[in-house]
């Protein structure tokens, strides 16, 4: 992913992105493993649970680091990463804007990670073609800028 394409030139935006990234499914801490590491398929109690590790993110946030400039910067990513374009993601309650910039990038790149690296739940994943072709196609359907898909992936 190059930072020139997605306007991301100059170090402090790329930073940014770096240290929201890093922070944005620190939600999952709070999810049990059992369901974080089960092999099939979630009952929709469990799905309920994991679409919780947003909000759960800024949860710990605030705990561990309390409210500070840095952290109140890293709350978007943290929230939005799963809302997707078409708003049909999650959190529910943040369905009423846009997700913001860094948190679309982020949504990228982690779409990208969880459909192109073995897990338990995916013993096939896609190659690193199939995913852009999937991702230029039919960005939307899966809650992805098209914009930011066509301008991170064209590297």
């Amino acid at each position: 992913m190059g930072g020139n394409n997605i306007n991301l030139e100059e170090l402090p935006h790329i930073l940014d992105l770096m240290s929201r990234a890093l922070v944005h499914d620190i939600g999952k801490v709070r999810i049990p493993a059992e369901i974080i590491n089960k092999p099939g398929i979630l009952t929709e109690d469990e799905w309920k649970v994991v679409k919780r590790h947003p909000v759960e993110g800024l949860a710990f946030l605030l705990r561990r680091w309390g409210i500070s400039r840095e952290t109140a910067r890293m709350f978007p990513a943290v929230l939005e990463h799963h809302l997707g374009m078409s708003f049909s993601g999650y959190p529910e309650f943040m369905r009423r804007k846009a997700p913001g910039f860094l948190a679309r990038i982020i949504h990228i790149a982690d779409f990208y990670d969880a459909v192109t690296t073995p897990r338990v739940y995916n013993k096939s994943p896609f190659s690193p073609v199939e995913v852009v072709r999937v991702s230029d196609q039919s960005p939307w359907e899966i809650g992805l800028d098209p914009t930011q898909v066509t301008l991170t992936l064209s590297e």
